[in-house]
């Protein structure tokens, strides 16, 4: 059972999520002479980036590397 800090980092989570994926098309329109190949590629590195930061921020490695 969620408690209430669950539900509320969960809603937050999620709503962040949401709020950066609609930010990808704008990404794509800054890197416009790129391929699409290209631009796929810079958010994939940009999001590996961003989730290395987030761990580090929130000090979670430790549920990264638990089975």
């Amino acid at each position: 059972m969620l408690t209430n800090n669950q539900t509320f980092q969960g809603t937050v989570a999620g709503a962040s999520a949401s709020f950066l994926f609609s930010l990808l098309f704008l990404f794509g329109l800054l890197m416009q002479p790129l391929t699409g190949t290209q631009v796929a590629s810079w958010r994939v590195i940009m999001m590996l980036i961003s989730l290395t930061i987030l761990v580090s921020l929130t000090k979670q490695w430790q549920h990264v590397f638990d089975s």
